[in-house]
């Protein structure tokens, strides 16, 4: 019986022209997350409540998958996809405590913060530092804006209850 497991991994290696099965699996897990995350972060940003004045916050929605070391697999914004040259859309730089910043620059910045977890991971982002403030209505705006939280509640319906699938928030708030 153990002969015959060795000779299916070898005709199936065969039949993979080499790569492992471990390798297949995890590259096709890889460009599944890579699409839902284009998905996702683009539903989030079309259902965003705010209206933006320099499209930072715009600039700064983005996707990564990372692989089991923490290294990026694929990475994309709103404006474009990884490998491309995506549109920035500020015309000009936001002011935050005294400092320029701009949304892509931001996001570039958050995209290399994540710990590697062992475990392969979609990572969706909003990552002006004022989406928090939006989020839950603090710094003296009238109301709270809708800019990423919905992106929890979507994480969640696509892990659908599959057991070793965890949705947790990095930073902000899920509510």
């Amino acid at each position: 019986m153990l002969i015959w497991e060795i000779e299916v991994m070898g005709l199936l290696r065969d039949a993979l022209g080499g790569e492992t099965l471990e390798n297949m699996v995890l590259r096709q897990l890889s460009d599944y997350l890579w699409k839902e995350g284009q998905r996702l972060i683009r539903e989030c940003n079309e259902e965003a409540e705010y209206v933006t004045q320099t499209s930072n916050l715009d600039d700064s929605f983005g996707y990564a998958v990372y692989d089991k070391s923490g290294k990026i697999v694929y990475h994309g914004f709103v404006g474009g996809a990884y490998g491309k040259h995506p549109k920035k859309e500020a015309f000009v730089p936001r002011r935050w405590y005294g400092k320029e910043i701009w949304g892509r620059s931001e996001i570039e910045k958050e995209l290399r913060k994540i710990k590697p977890t062992g475990a392969m991971s979609l990572v969706l982002y909003a990552a002006m530092p004022y989406a928090q403030v939006l989020e839950s209505g603090g710094g003296g705006i009238k109301r709270k804006y809708r800019v990423i939280s919905m992106s929890f509640e979507k994480l969640m319906a696509m892990a659908g209850g599959t057991p070793g699938v965890n949705v947790r928030t990095i930073l902000g708030n899920n509510a």
